[in-house]
């Protein structure tokens, strides 16, 4: 029979007679032709859609899903083993020559960097399978991940994200998430003080609510309460489970004579800690509207504070950042975060780790609060009374910095630790808040 083959069929078939040897499973690969007698028939076949593989015969399969190829198809109507109308198999061919389904092979190298027959490595010194999808774009936004390599090599898109919903365009200037993420408050004072609190993963609305002049807002850690200050130093405590989509206020708390300009619940209690424009640290007892402490503070324009363990840090205008000691009232230490107005301050979960942003292109930084407070047991004298000064914290250092964004609004990190986000007019930033490095960036529209 071999005798009767021509030499370029001869050649083709002495190449698949080595694959064959070198590999346990068959490549796609065969001499098109039909036997009659001892003879091969002359058939002219359709081109497949990999130029270098000739279309497989109707016993090869694709060994990831088991599913046999589509029968190839002869120029010859006469003879056609399938629809003309038939659309052409996507396939894909690793450099090994072995070949799959193509969404069989995309499913298997997202894992994988190693042929799914015979192991060879699929990734040349610089290639990178990089997913067609790693950018997602929409009207009036885009998304882009960061890709790294697994354990087996693969490169692969390390944040998947996609738009749940569109809010009508309504007039506001904040929007506070719940600690765990289920509800969100928008409003402010471009919105007249109107708010209104909605369920994050649907937009339904919970409720509303009224605060003329409304700068702050947070919600209590078993979120059935609202806080908002105002502009003219007013908390109000809001219950939102309703049931007419009212939020009913039940106090008022008054102790502040300027702005209120930062609140947070401490450590899942109902304590909160309020930060006003007249340079005053309050801590309140929620439920009975009691004030529990008062801190008369000494930075220049206070503007942010973060609570976490008893602790509160504040933020000021010219960069520095103080942290108080809330049973007692004192100052444990200060240092110079930044060197414009402090931004944002969040605690990391387990509070060894502090995030400051500042309104510049300074990189947001990471404190390690472990070394700031051993700063204080060493030296606590130096800071009795409030009078701590910058040269007093030289020994004060950041584990990492964050860098890509410039002016940042807002800063969070997630629940577990991991994520480091932060926004400013026109894009959100997501870091590994392990390494600092930035994975995901989403940009959204200029309005």
């Amino acid at each position: 029979m071999e005798s009767a083959l021509g030499p370029g069929q001869r050649r083709l078939l002495g190449e698949l007679g080595q694959l064959t040897r070198l590999f346990a499973f068959p490549l796609v690969r065969y001499i098109p032709a039909e036997a009659s007698g001892d003879k091969f028939q002359s058939v002219i076949w359709e081109s497949s859609d990999l130029p270098d593989v000739p279309l497989e015969d109707h016993n090869s399969r694709c060994y990831y899903c088991l599913d046999d190829y589509e029968p190839p198809r002869k120029n010859s109507v006469q003879i056609a083993q399938v629809p003309e109308t038939a659309a052409p198999e996507p396939l894909t061919q690793f450099p090994c020559g072995h070949v799959l389904h193509q969404d069989c092979a995309a499913a298997w190298m997202r894992e994988h960097s190693e042929c799914f027959l015979c192991k060879a490595d699929i990734l040349g010194p610089t290639d990178l399978p990089y997913p067609t999808d790693c950018l997602k774009e929409n009207s009036d936004w885009s998304a882009v991940s960061n890709l790294i390599r697994s354990q087996h090599g693969i490169a692969r898109r390390v944040v998947e994200v996609d738009l749940l919903y569109t809010m009508p365009a309504e007039p506001c200037d904040f929007a506070y998430f719940s600690a765990d993420g289920q509800y969100l408050a928008v409003g402010g004072r471009y919105a007249g003080g109107h708010g209104r609190v909605i369920r994050t993963m649907t937009a339904s609305k919970i409720c509303t609510f009224t605060d003329d002049y409304l700068s702050a807002c947070c919600f209590s850690p078993d979120e059935t309460t609202l806080v908002t200050g105002n502009s003219r130093g007013g908390i109000k405590i809001w219950n939102i489970q309703v049931a007419d989509g009212h939020a009913e206020k039940t106090t008022t708390l008054v102790g502040h004579s300027a702005t209120v300009r930062s609140m947070q619940f401490l450590d899942g209690s109902s304590s909160l800690a309020s930060l006003a424009a007249d340079e005053t640290l309050h801590i309140w007892d929620v439920r009975s509207g009691h004030m529990i402490q008062t801190i008369q503070l000494q930075g220049m324009r206070s503007l942010r504070l973060a609570c976490h363990s008893g602790r509160i840090v504040v933020g000021s205008s010219d960069g520095m950042i103080d942290l108080w000691d809330v049973d007692t009232g004192s100052l444990l230490n200060r240092w110079r975060g930044h060197n414009d107005p402090i931004t944002n301050l969040v605690f990391t979960p387990d509070g060894t780790g502090l995030v400051s942003s500042a309104w510049s292109t300074d990189p947001l930084k990471c404190w390690d609060m472990t070394a700031i407070l051993e700063r204080y047991m060493a030296s606590p004298a130096i800071f009795d009374n409030h009078r701590g000064t910058e040269e007093d914290i030289s020994s004060v250092f950041t584990t990492r910095t964050f860098t890509g964004t410039e002016y940042p609004r807002s800063v969070t990190i997630s629940r577990e630790g991991h994520w480091l986000a932060s926004c400013d007019w026109e894009e959100v930033f997501l870091w590994d808040a392990q390494t600092g490095e930035m994975q995901f960036v989403l940009r959204v529209g200029s309005d």
